[in-house]
C-alpha cells in the first residue's frame, strides 16, 4: 500500500508529563470558542468559552485518566482506566454545535 496515510498514530506526541500520567487528574483544553474538560469520572464536558454554556457531554466506558485534542483534525482522545484508548470525531454530523 504504497501512498496509503498512516493508521496508527503514536502516544509520543500526546505530551505526557515526566514520570506518567495522573490517573484521574482534572484536565481543561482550549481550541478556538470551546472548552473541554474531564474531572477524571468517565465524563468529558464541552462548554462554550465566550457564553460559558455546556454544549455537549460524552461519557466513556471508564474513568478518562488522560486527555488530548488533535485541533487540525477535530479529533479528541481519551485513556480510559481498564479500557484503552479511544478516538471521537468531534465533527461527528450527529452532533449539533
Amino acid at each position: 500500500m504504497a501512498g496509503a496515510a498512516p493508521r496508527v498514530r503514536y502516544l509520543a506526541g500526546f505530551c505526557c508529563p515526566l514520570g506518567g500520567l495522573a490517573a484521574g487528574k482534572p484536565r481543561v483544553l482550549c481550541h478556538e470558542a470551546e472548552v473541554f474538560l474531564s474531572t477524571g469520572s468517565e465524563l468529558v464536558y464541552v462548554y462554550d468559552q465566550e457564553g460559558g454554556l455546556l454544549t455537549a457531554a460524552f461519557r466513556f466506558p471508564d474513568q478518562v485518566w488522560h486527555l488530548e485534542l488533535l485541533a487540525p483534525r477535530r479529533l479528541l482522545y481519551a485513556l480510559c482506566a481498564r479500557r484503552g484508548l479511544y478516538c471521537l470525531s468531534l465533527d461527528h454530523p450527529g452532533r449539533s454545535r
